[in-house]
């Protein structure tokens, strides 16, 4: 989420189109799209995983159960302040 108080912030965005919204694909909604998708990922929907206090994300690849999925540090990601309202 961009935010007001922070001038020339550059946009994040997601490359490839939207998917059919009435027809989503199977698993995450954001395989198709995501750089850093897993094969779970095509099949199964991600579970709600809390990172942070009252900060959640829906993504295998913070998922602690999914053991072979690579691990990586939310810093190193994104930032918490990035996705603040």
């Amino acid at each position: 989420i961009p935010s007001i108080e922070k001038k020339n912030q550059k946009l994040q965005t997601i490359r490839g189109m939207v998917p059919n919204l009435i027809y989503p694909p199977d698993g995450c909604r954001f395989h198709p799209r995501c750089d850093y998708r897993l094969d779970i990922c095509d099949k199964v929907r991600p579970k709600w995983i809390e990172i942070d206090n009252k900060y959640f994300i829906a993504c295998h690849l913070f998922d602690p159960d999914y053991k072979s999925s690579p691990k990586y540090q939310w810093s190193e990601t994104a930032t918490k302040e990035s996705y603040k309202v």
